[in-house]
């Protein structure tokens, strides 16, 4: 007993070296994805795409599932993301949206946080969500 100092003295190096090395450890932030990166058509649906993202958090599925982006809030509230169909505002309803897209007419989704959000004002609160279809 007489001894755990010194040996717990001895470990904190190690112990110190090893969560920094975890902390420095580079994520790479996927920001947008378009047909060249990844098929879209051989998703299901839209949750299974924004799955992809770094930056969103998906729970469930189908029309039913909650989407949110990482970083995004207003007021300190999770707010839904806005969705942006070929620059057009189509709302915060993922369901709608959802049920709208044909995943095979995606060419590009870019997501959207901070100050490139702020261009939407207040609805954009939640982060964006732009999703551009092909012609």
């Amino acid at each position: 007993m007489k001894y755990l100092p010194i040996l717990l003295f001895l470990c904190l190096p190690l112990l110190l070296t090893q969560c920094s090395t975890t902390e420095r450890t580079p994520r790479v932030k996927v920001t947008e994805l378009d047909e060249s990166d990844i098929d879209f058509s051989s998703y299901r649906d839209l949750a299974q795409v924004l799955r992809e993202f770094s930056d969103v958090w998906v729970r469930g599925g189908g029309d039913h599932a909650n989407i949110q982006i990482r970083g995004a809030s207003s007021f300190g509230e999770n707010a839904p993301p806005l969705y942006v169909i070929d620059g057009r505002d189509m709302g915060h309803s993922y369901a709608e949206i959802n049920r709208y897209l044909n995943m095979r007419d995606i060419s590009n989704i870019k997501i959207l946080t901070d100050i490139e959000a702020g261009q939407y004002g207040m609805r954009g609160a939640g982060g964006v969500i732009v999703i551009t279809r092909r012609m």
